[in-house]
């Protein structure tokens, strides 16, 4: 049986206990939908769901990691005619069963990140949006290049953990109890998406959001339209991986 530090437990509970209640409650709509987000925030989103579409094809045998509530699982089932669907939280994976219901080519399988129940070489890509936090990054390669076989794709959208003003506001966040060490600890670096490199091909590497911090003082004179647009195209001007909100990568292994 796999040992847990207390914050994985709890980040678990937090995912099992959000799952019933949406079950419970039948409150689907409240996270089905991504393009509820504010437009400034899907840019990284709509790029992850881009580099899949171009990467991943109709016969690849696609595993996503860490799926959660199921928020972007819909363009893998859409792309593919057989994907296996993790997370670590059961509730959340008998949530995903019920909103995907109308698709037949997906199986679920409870799994960690650090220890994946597959054998060696079994898929053709692995997507994962937002869930690289939630394990060690040496662990977590260990595992993702464990199971895709040669040529095969790492799909990831996350959010980046090296500009200071992000920093900060994770653990303002960790001491008002809204998030676990454990996830600021693993949180993706550029040092640690180097790692995930090693010995592999970068095929992309995207930055977005090095002004989000600048959102709330905006709001006070612009609108939500208005407001993308500025932090679309300054991500174009700057173009720092290091002052970065969210980032996407495509590794593919050698």
């Amino acid at each position: 049986m796999i040992k847990r530090s207390n914050d994985k437990l709890r980040d678990l509970n937090n995912y099992d206990n959000r799952a019933q209640e949406i079950l419970y409650n039948n409150k689907n709509n409240e996270i089905l939908n991504y393009e509820k987000l504010e437009k400034y925030h899907r840019f990284p989103y709509e790029r992850y769901y881009d580099l899949i579409s171009h990467y991943v094809k109709r016969d690849h045998k696609v595993l996503e990691l860490g799926a959660g509530f199921g928020l972007h699982t819909e363009i893998i089932l859409k792309s593919v005619n057989e994907a296996t669907i993790t997370d670590i939280s059961e509730n959340c994976l008998r949530l995903i069963k019920k909103l995907y219901s109308n698709y037949r080519n997906f199986t679920v399988h409870k799994a960690d990140i650090e220890t994946l129940p597959f054998k060696d070489c079994s898929f053709d890509a692995v997507c994962i949006a937002g869930s690289l936090s939630y394990g060690d990054y040496r662990l977590v390669k260990k595992e993702i290049f464990r199971v895709l076989k040669k040529d095969g794709y790492l799909i990831a959208v996350d959010s980046l953990n090296n500009n200071p003003l992000y920093v900060l506001n994770r653990y303002f966040s960790y001491f008002l109890g809204n998030r676990t060490m454990n996830t600021i600890r693993n949180m993706p670096s550029i040092k640690k998406l180097k790692y995930f490199q090693k010995n592999n091909k970068l095929l992309n590497f995207d930055f977005f959001g090095s002004l989000i911090w600048l959102v709330p003082c905006l709001k006070l004179f612009m609108g939500q339209n208005k407001i993308a647009h500025f932090i679309k195209y300054s991500d174009i001007i700057f173009k720092s991986k290091y002052l970065a909100f969210k980032f996407t990568i495509v590794i593919k292994k050698r």
